[in-house]
């Protein structure tokens, strides 16, 4: 939805200002307003998709089902009840047997519970926003082949150090 306003501070005061995700965002104008809109759109992406500055895979697998293909809200929360159920029981049995403190935390494939809300919360906020983060991708995709070749230069640089930085899981 397009709409005349005040545009953010380095956009032209004559430029259309479109709402984004509760963020007014100016058109660019020329090759130089490109960049900023990029990463405009890229935090309105890890928005949508609900992400934190910690890296969460939805690539894991729940008795025997991938959390990345299911489709349905109600499926995940099905699988976060029943997470929470299991941490509840497994709590109370330690309590039980006078186990408290002498066990590891429940899991779950290897992860906490809080692990797992972590990436419950992810792959609710992908389901949910899907169409818009497709939306936001392939603009990103499309301003991309407005960058200048050193701005391409300097962008794949900067994500190659990014990946040559990252910890490993």
């Amino acid at each position: 939805m397009a709409k005349q306003e005040k545009p953010k501070p380095g956009a032209e005061e004559n430029g259309l200002v479109v709402k984004i995700q509760n963020d007014d965002i100016a058109v660019p104008q020329t090759r130089a307003d490109v960049p900023a809109t990029i990463e405009l759109f890229k935090k309105q992406l890890a928005l949508l998709r609900g992400e934190s500055s910690e890296k969460i895979s939805i690539d894991i697998d729940y008795n025997g089902e991938n959390i990345k293909d299911v489709q349905e809200v109600s499926k995940l929360m099905e699988i976060s009840a029943s997470i929470h159920a299991r941490a509840a029981a497994f709590e109370t049995e330690t309590k039980r047997y006078k186990l408290e403190g002498k066990l590891k935390p429940f899991t779950q494939s290897g992860k906490t519970v809080s692990a797992w809300e972590k990436i419950i919360e992810k792959a609710k906020d992908e389901l949910i926003n899907g169409k818009q983060i497709k939306k936001l991708e392939d603009a990103i995709k499309r301003l991309n082949n407005h960058l200048s070749e050193n701005q391409r230069l300097k962008n794949d640089l900067e994500e190659l150090m990014n990946l040559a930085a990252e910890k490993l899981d």
